[in-house]
């Protein structure tokens, strides 16, 4: 039996988290999730990606009110960007030697494709595709995608930021979510993921009982790499790669980024990922401080799932989901 929203929210009131304002601390509290979560500063949201429907949040409101870096998130939208330039077709190989303009790599991967390159989040990979795609073309997927504007689930949303840098430098930063040039929320980082699983909807966000609502369609022609990608990321040496435990299967993408300054500087991990990959049900995004997401954000993401989807079953759709209402942003 699927456990449903109020679980999830009851989780979040218990742990101490912080939770919404109509969430009942009196529901049974999760163990698992709560120990995943531990006293970590962050946040994790979950949406049906059939209708937008908000299914559970923790951390507390203005942790999803946040808008910060995304690290390796963005390179989902580089990805896009390149395809949709013509830039790649998602078989060519583009050699990492370790470094590129003055930037590192996490090690010298050697000539990876698209769909390993994702996997592997190999930063030379997309710095190279983000500078031969450009700045605008950068910038205008992202806006593609609903970042740079509130998504509407919450009226104290931080906007975001995507800006266009000047010169390759900049625009190699931009291309890997690093620096004050592309900064999101969690609630448009988990929009963008159910749009991806979705086939390129992306949806309002809403509660229980709201209507289905597009504000923007995606090409799904390059959609169909990125979910290669990220479902090859959860898999034996991706870097979500302990999500192939799960008896569900998982996509998903890993990021990490500085979100503040200082000596020593703190840190964000990121995931944004969706569930079952084959028939998506459970849209996540989960932020936590720390330098590696892989140790951070995937545990968490990996109890959300099983929270949400034990024994690999589907949270039903909205009683809205047959409801289709195009706007535009």
């Amino acid at each position: 039996m699927v456990r449903r929203l109020h679980v999830a929210l009851a989780v979040a009131a218990c742990c101490g988290l912080g939770a919404p304002a109509h969430a009942d601390p009196a529901w049974p509290r999760d163990p698992e999730l709560e120990r995943a979560l531990g006293r970590t500063a962050g946040a994790v949201v979950a949406v049906d990606p059939r209708d937008g429907r908000i299914l559970a949040f923790a951390g507390g409101r203005e942790r999803l009110r946040e808008a910060a870096p995304p690290g390796s998130l963005a390179k989902l939208v580089t990805a896009y960007a390149a395809l949709r330039a013509g830039r790649t077709d998602g078989a060519r190989r583009i050699a990492c030697t370790g470094r590129f303009a003055g930037h590192a790599c996490a090690r010298a991967h050697g000539a990876l494709t698209l769909e390993e390159a994702l996997a592997q989040s190999c930063n030379v990979h997309f710095m190279k595709l983000g500078t031969e795609a450009g700045a605008p073309a950068l910038v205008a997927a992202a806006r593609e995608f609903g970042f740079g504007r509130p998504t509407g689930a919450d009226p104290r949303e931080a906007t975001g930021r995507v800006v266009e840098p000047v010169g390759a430098e900049w625009t190699a930063d931009l291309a890997c979510g690093v620096g004050a040039a592309f900064t999101a929320t969690p609630l448009q980082i988990v929009r963008a993921a159910a749009a991806i699983s979705n086939g390129g909807d992306v949806l309002a966000l809403h509660l229980s009982g709201g209507q289905r609502q597009v504000v923007a369609s995606l090409d799904p022609v390059p959609l169909a790499i990125l979910r290669a990608g990220m479902r090859s990321a959860t898999r034996g040496p991706g870097t979500a790669g302990a999500l192939g435990a799960l008896r569900i299967s998982v996509a998903g993408k890993t990021g990490t980024a500085i979100f503040e300054a200082g000596d020593p500087p703190r840190w964000y991990g990121h995931f944004a990922g969706y569930a079952p990959a084959d028939a998506p049900a459970v849209a996540l995004a989960v932020r936590t401080e720390g330098r590696s997401a892989a140790r951070d954000a995937v545990p968490v993401a990996a109890a959300a799932f099983r929270l949400l989807l034990p024994g690999g079953s589907a949270v039903p759709p909205s009683r809205h989901a047959a409801a289709d209402v195009r706007v535009r942003l």
